[in-house]
């Protein structure tokens, strides 16, 4: 790196500083602030210049390391600030700058070596400004890649909202993390204007201009202002949180996102982290969880296949057996229920034939239902040409049984003995006789 673009590193490092001071919103610890806040007085000493040769401030071929079966770990450490350095003065001022992390995301997705990646946090947080476009950045990473964080001291605020935008979370047993919220601190230099004889006088165009500036004392309605700013930034945090982690606003703004620090265990109790363990531990578990790389088909996020982003390992193991047993158990009744199938359809085969059977039966019961009315119908016309009665004879075959039957009354009333007399034109006229002749074919004798 050459002087002038040290210089023109050194001075964006500077305004980047300058802007922190000046009530911006801050996601970060007090001692993360402090960091940033104590750089501007070694900015300005020029002792940066004279320390370091060029060869120092040279730019690496990569910001990251590749180990075991194509894992890269990329250190994010340092105070997070909005500005675009060389990997030389973030390591000297103990920084990282949002626009490197996103260079680092982008060539980590590019590079054909790279299976997944570990980063590996030691921060107290940092800057808002920036956050949005680095969390992008990871997010793009992630659709190719798994990405997984491990943090051994510090994962707080802002660093946590970056590490907790992975698919696996892991920490030290010492490790700090959370501290979920944000902050903005104003600095009100009046009083020390008015001791050196300065005053201060704001012009604005309307009363809400430039609220909170630090030479006059901070009225209520600015006060106001800043604070919405700082809980609009902490609930888009609490947001990001539930979605990374799979845990309700609800349940974090109960105790867990007030901004308190919790060590690995109570952190992974509340569902911030998966895992607690040594970094050698954690890059095993995750190698062996890696369902991209392991898989021989698909491209799943871990967080999506083994289902609550706060599992850890054996919790993870054990989902992947249910959901193997699960499969099983579904084959299992798909073959039951082809059986089941198999039997109703030969059960539906023997119905019909019993079916066609029982149809043919009827139509069998139709024709002699169809000659049983004819001879009604038959033997009532016959009785009413002896009754001498007109007959009106129904067309159903119920209501031509009741005609018979009635008719057959009125028959056996005029003829007791089942006679009838007929004219024979000698002595005998009014005798008995024999049957007439259709009295047998409406009677037929057996």
């Amino acid at each position: 790196m050459s002087r002038k673009l040290l210089a023109l590193a050194i001075a964006n490092l500077t305004s980047s500083v300058n802007s922190i001071e000046s009530s911006s919103v801050w996601l970060g610890s007090q001692q993360a602030y402090d960091t940033v806040a104590n750089l501007g007085s070694v900015l300005a000493s020029g002792e940066i210049h004279s320390r370091y040769s060029d060869e120092d401030m040279g730019f690496a071929d990569r910001n990251y390391e590749i180990t075991g079966d194509g894992t890269a770990v990329l250190e994010l450490k340092g105070s997070f600030i909005n500005a675009s350095l060389p990997p030389f003065i973030e390591r000297l001022f103990g920084v990282r700058g949002y626009a490197s992390m996103q260079r680092d995301f982008e060539a980590l997705a590019q590079d054909p070596e790279v299976k997944r990646v570990i980063l590996d946090v030691d921060s107290g947080g940092g800057a808002t400004s920036g956050i949005y476009d680095t969390i992008q950045a990871l997010t793009d990473l992630r659709a190719v890649k798994s990405v997984a964080t491990y943090s051994s001291n510090f994962m707080c605020s802002a660093a946590y909202w970056i590490g907790s935008s992975v698919d696996m979370v892991g920490t030290s047993p010492m490790c700090a993390s959370g501290n979920i919220g944000a902050m903005l601190i104003h600095t009100e230099h009046s009083v020390s204007l008015q001791q050196r004889g300065v005053k201060a006088t704001i012009i604005r165009s309307r009363p809400n201009k430039g609220l909170g500036t630090s030479v006059e004392p901070l009225s209520h309605e600015a006060r106001v202002e800043l604070e919405s700013h700082v809980n609009f930034i902490h609930d888009k945090f609490v947001e990001q949180v539930s979605a990374n982690r799979r845990i309700s606003v609800e349940t974090l703004e109960s105790g867990i996102s007030d901004g308190k620090v919790f060590f690995a265990q109570d952190a992974k109790k509340n569902g911030l982290i998966d895992i607690v363990g040594s970094f050698d531990e954690f890059v095993s578990q995750f190698e062996a969880a890696d369902v991209r790389s392991n898989a021989t088909s698909g491209s799943i996020p871990l967080n999506t296949t083994l289902g609550a982003g706060n599992m850890d390992l054996t919790q993870a193991l054990a989902k992947i057996a249910e959901m193997e047993t699960e499969a099983a158990n579904q084959t299992a009744k798909v073959a039951q229920l082809d059986a089941e199938l198999k039997t109703s359809r030969s059960a539906q085969a023997v119905m019909a034939e019993k079916v066609e059977s029982l149809e043919a039966q009827i139509s069998g019961h139709g024709e002699v239902e169809a000659k049983f009315k004819s001879n009604l119908e038959a033997s009532i016309t016959s009785m009413a040409i002896a009754l001498n009665a007109e007959a009106v004879i129904p067309t159903d075959l119920a209501g031509v049984e009741a005609y018979h039957a009635a008719m057959t009354t009125r028959f056996q009333e005029k003829f007791p003995k089942g006679q009838v007399s007929a004219p024979t034109g000698g002595e005998d006229k009014g005798t008995e006789a024999t049957l007439p002749s259709w009295y047998s074919t409406a009677f037929p004798q057996n």
